[in-house]
Formats: C-alpha cells, structure tokens, sequence
C-alpha cells in the first residue's frame, strides 16, 4: 500500500476517537431537546431500515454498529487525505481543518441529505450543528497532526 494512504489510513482511525469524545462530550451540553442519538446511529439506523434488517437488531447492535461504521469511515476517509492533501506543503493543522470541514460540508449539506439518510445541516438546530462541526475540526487538527507525523 502507498505510504501516504497508509499513514492516512491511520491518521483517520486514530483521528476518529478524539472526534468521538468530542462528539459526546458536547451532546450533553446540547439543550435536552437536541440530545437525540448523534449522526452516526441516525445514519447507521436509516441505513438498517432502508435494508430491511432493523427489525432483526436490538439497539445494542445497532449501536456497536454505528461506531464500527464511524470508524471505518474515518478510515476511509483518511486515506483520501492522504492521498490528496497530505503531500502539500501547509501547516497540517490548517490542512486538517480545512479537509475536516471539507468532509462535514460535504457529508451533513450534500450526500447524506440526497441519500436520504439524514437531514441536511441547514435543517438542524444551530447548537446541534455548531456541535458536529467542532468535532469535524477536532478530527481535522488530528488528522493533520498524525499523519505529519508518520510522514516523517
């Protein structure tokens, strides 16, 4: 495997956790209206349905599933970075953040609405949003950081 999808790969996985804490961390802030299940059970439980197998899974499952899923997408995602961003010459933390809201754009305004899987951003409380961007840039700044890092 090309060393900058490698280190992207790991970027994202690692990057992921720090994103999840955050993520977490400032749902419990959110009014107790907004403290519905995060993006990742929303995405993961749309996705079950539209299979037909959300009848077959207990909460439990479906849960594990969601952050088995978040994490395999960080990955995935990482790897891209790597790809395409790594190598340019800018600090990583601007980079990182820069991709990191690349993908929150990208995932909560364009394909999970047209997919149907969740709601677009702009549909969202303001507090709710400002919540999963953060995380975004959390994942971001990590990303950057950690595959700096390994690139050395």
């Amino acid at each position: 495997m090309n060393k900058q999808l490698l280190a992207g790969a790991i970027g994202g996985f690692v990057a992921t956790g720090p994103m999840t804490l955050t993520m977490l961390g400032l749902h419990q802030l959110l009014p107790p209206a907004q403290q519905t299940d995060l993006p990742p059970q929303q995405v993961t439980e749309n996705i079950a349905a539209d299979l037909n197998v959300r009848p077959y899974l207990e909460h439990e499952q479906l849960t594990a599933l969601a952050w088995i899923n978040h994490f395999v997408y960080g990955t995935a995602l990482g790897m891209l970075y790597g790809a395409l961003v790594a190598q340019r010459r800018q600090s990583p933390l601007l980079k990182g953040n820069l991709y990191g809201l690349g993908v929150w754009a990208a995932n909560y305004i364009g394909l999970l609405p047209t997919m149907g899987l969740l709601r677009s951003a702009f549909q969202r409380p303001a507090k709710r949003t400002a919540t999963i961007i953060a995380a975004h840039l959390v994942w971001g700044s990590m990303l950057g950081l950690v595959v700096e890092r390994l690139q050395r």
